[in-house]
């Protein structure tokens, strides 16, 4: 009686086994089935939006992804950048937020539509390498020249722009770094300012970018064409000058 009672547990216990392991593969079964339904729905949701919207449209045009966007600037301040998705972006010049930048760091003030072309042309420099704004000439140099990072000490020339003035035996990978730019046949210039001038790109005014108050730990903001930069440097006291350095030589290094 002892025997067939062990063999009715078992066999139970075999049951029950057999039941969860089904409703086990059962759920999993379920859980899989609604995870592909739910990655169709998303696929064809996104298929919809690709469909409809002139990002993905290869006839878009400035025109178009305005109305998209939502931008409400003159259509000659914008530039249609493609991404790798396919998406066209719409985004304000490149070269033309270069020359914002530069109007306001001369200015030092919010400057007119109508002044930009013409600050450029007056006071852009014309030469390639690392280039200082007047007002920062000494001070930049001064941290440079006392940067444990960097060996070799370094000037301003005529022009305003940094010269090595004497090479060091052991230079570092930072000093090589500067040589290198200097050399570049890009122009980089230099400002400390914890706010600089830029076009909006919903509104296409230019506008103050007070970006070191918006993020107490952002050491620079820089505008870049493919042959020109422009970098402010945060003039916080908080954080230190090899710091910044450091971050913007990566920048330009990468």
């Amino acid at each position: 009686m002892k025997k067939k009672s062990i063999i009715i547990a078992v066999v139970i216990i075999i049951v029950c086994v057999i039941l969860i392991i089904s409703l086990i593969e059962k759920t999993k079964k379920e859980e899989n089935q609604n995870r592909q339904e739910t990655m169709d729905t998303l696929e064809e949701e996104y298929n919809q939006m690709r469909q409809d919207s002139e990002m993905y449209h290869e006839e878009a045009n400035i025109t178009t992804l305005k109305e998209e966007y939502q931008m409400a600037g003159e259509d000659a301040i914008y530039e249609i950048v493609k991404e790798p998705d396919g998406r066209n972006i719409l985004t304000v010049n490149r070269s033309l937020n270069v020359k914002v930048a530069f109007a306001g760091m001369i200015k030092n003030e919010l400057p007119k539509k109508e002044e930009i072309d013409t600050i450029n042309k007056q006071s852009f420099p014309k030469n390639t390498g690392i280039y200082i704004a007047p007002k920062d000439q000494d001070k930049i140099v001064y941290d440079l020249n006392h940067s444990k990072y960097l060996k070799n000490t370094y000037k301003i020339n005529q022009d305003g722009f940094i010269e090595v003035e004497k090479r060091s035996k052991i230079k570092t990978d930072y000093d090589q770094t500067i040589e290198e730019l200097i050399k570049e046949d890009k122009t980089y210039i230099l400002s400390i300012n914890g706010i600089c001038y830029m076009i909006d790109p919903v509104t296409g005014e230019i506008v103050d970018n007070p970006y070191n108050e918006m993020d107490k730990k952002q050491m620079y903001e820089y505008f870049e064409d493919d042959n020109r930069c422009i970098i402010f440097m945060t003039d916080r006291k908080d954080i230190s000058q090899d710091e910044i350095l450091i971050a913007i030589l990566n920048l330009n290094h990468n």
